[in-house]
């Protein structure tokens, strides 16, 4: 179970789960289970993606010693993997063809071709595969209103500003996880900003990109917004504004490992903040 875990990085399919079912409910104002159903599929597919993402990489991972990976250690087989990750990714289209109709297929279509895209060559190009990766943080709020809608016609503003919102703070924390990893795409013959411009402007470029997020997830607040969309999004952003000071006053390898993880955490603060939006 542990390799398996490993393999998916569960807290990401569990976000993409929460993205579509939050911008379902916030675009409707209305829980239902339904939404839940259609989150399924694009939360699969988001696995599978994970799980083929470990496959391409099994050379690389091997190279940079990452024992933490279940192919580098042995825990799991190429073919197991291969396997797994595309039966989940074609599961996930089946089931967004299933529940959600036509238009929902061809958004986690064209989702899964981006992932497959990114895990085959795009993650080793300059600044693309950063905004590739960001583009999924904000893709599964859009697929949850229109789920909700039937269209793409009826978009909700709040859903609109969430996605992004995601997009800006993922392309902010892409951009400071490529300095942490960039001895090794050296290595690897990866191409990445900070290899070009230096870590420094880097991370003032992700600080920016964090503080224009804070700014739009600030705007549902002239709506009278309660409480709890205040705390937990003012948490959220506060966060982003720590991950980016202490990346500016320490870029080690350590300290950007610790950053990575308050990213996270502001990320999953402002999904739960997005969904009382829905209240």
């Amino acid at each position: 179970m542990k390799a398996v875990l490993s393999l998916i990085r569960p807290e990401f399919p569990a976000m993409t789960f929460a993205g579509v079912l939050f911008g379902a409910a916030v675009a409707t104002k209305s829980f239902a289970p339904a939404f839940a159903l259609a989150a399924i599929g694009p939360a699969l597919i988001t696995a599978g993606s994970f799980a083929l993402n470990d496959y391409f990489d099994v050379a690389s991972d091997r190279k940079l010693g990452r024992k933490d990976r279940p192919l580098v250690s042995g825990a799991m087989h190429p073919a197991q993997v291969l396997i797994a990750g595309a039966a989940m990714m074609l599961a996930g289209l089946g089931l967004s063809y299933y529940f959600s109709g036509a238009l929902a297929f061809a958004i986690a279509f064209v989702f899964g071709v981006l992932a497959l895209a990114y895990n085959a060559w795009l993650k080793k190009t300059l600044v693309v595969g950063n905004v590739a990766v960001s583009t999924t943080y904000a893709i599964p709020f859009i697929y949850g209103n229109i789920i909700a809608a039937g269209n793409l016609g009826e978009l909700n503003q709040f859903v609109l500003l969430f996605a992004a919102v995601a997009f800006l703070a993922g392309l902010g924390r892409e951009f400071l996880n490529s300095i942490k990893d960039m001895a090794g795409d050296k290595k690897l013959g990866a191409l990445s900003l900070p290899m070009f411009v230096g870590a420094r402007p880097v991370i003032a470029i992700a600080a920016v990109l964090f503080a224009a997020a804070i700014f739009l997830s600030l705007i549902p607040m002239a709506s009278g917004i309660q409480l709890p969309y205040l705390a937990l999004v003012g948490a959220c952003d506060l966060l982003l504004l720590k991950s980016a000071y202490s990346a500016w006053n320490d870029y080690s390898y350590e300290n950007l490992a610790k950053v990575r993880k308050w990213t996270i955490y502001a990320l999953v603060l402002g999904v739960i903040g997005f969904a009382t939006l829905a209240l």
